[in-house]
């Protein structure tokens, strides 16, 4: 009886998903993008510092 209930609570879960979806992409693109592009400067920050260390 549990699962049943499980699997309802999924697919409800779903449904309003559905609903928040086109606001859930751009969002979930912007959070990516700038964990992106704060990923890379560090990253960039790192390569200068080794460069730096070993020039």
């Amino acid at each position: 009886m549990g699962e049943v209930k499980k699997i309802d609570f999924i697919d409800e879960l779903f449904e309003s998903q559905k609903k928040i979806l086109p606001f859930l992409i751009p969002l979930v693109y912007a959070i990516g993008y700038v964990y992106s592009v704060s990923y890379y400067k560090s990253f960039g920050i790192n390569i200068k510092y080794y460069t730096d260390i070993y020039d």
